[in-house]
């Protein structure tokens, strides 16, 4: 079935759940991972993360930075390994969209999963991609 899967990942709770689902499917479908995190290109707007302290409701910029991507990325290394799933780690930089497509061709992926809440953001994407796009709610 699927051979190659590229998982986009990123800090949203719909990515965690997204990377157990590539897991699983990797393990049952005996596929190789490749874990990719898009940075923003300097200067693009940053989405706005939101959290509380002590009661006082406070807005920051997202800073997505390298070092924390890789982080991040290392995490889903232990995971796959720990379950004895094939992974490839990838960090790129750009419009998501755009290198999330080119690294479909390059590698000949099979399928592409993300984690999300909602369709919006992706239709053009879905509309583009050569291979199944596989929603995680």
């Amino acid at each position: 079935m699927y051979q190659k899967v590229l998982l986009c990942v990123d800090d949203r709770p719909e990515s965690a759940k997204a990377v157990t689902e590539a897991l699983r499917l990797a393990r049952t479908c005996d596929a190789r991972i490749f874990a990719a995190w898009v940075l923003p290109v300097a200067g693009a707007p940053a989405p706005v993360r939101t959290r509380r302290r002590a009661g006082i409701r406070k807005t920051e910029p997202g800073s997505e930075g390298e070092e924390h991507a890789w982080s991040r990325l290392y995490e889903i290394e232990d995971e796959a390994f720990e379950q004895n799933v094939r992974i490839s780690l990838l960090l790129e930089t750009g419009d998501r969209d755009e290198k999330l497509l080119a690294l479909i061709d390059s590698y000949q992926l099979d399928a592409l999963m993300v984690g999300t809440r909602s369709i919006a953001g992706w239709e053009k994407l879905i509309e583009r991609s050569p291979v199944a796009v596989i929603l995680i709610r």
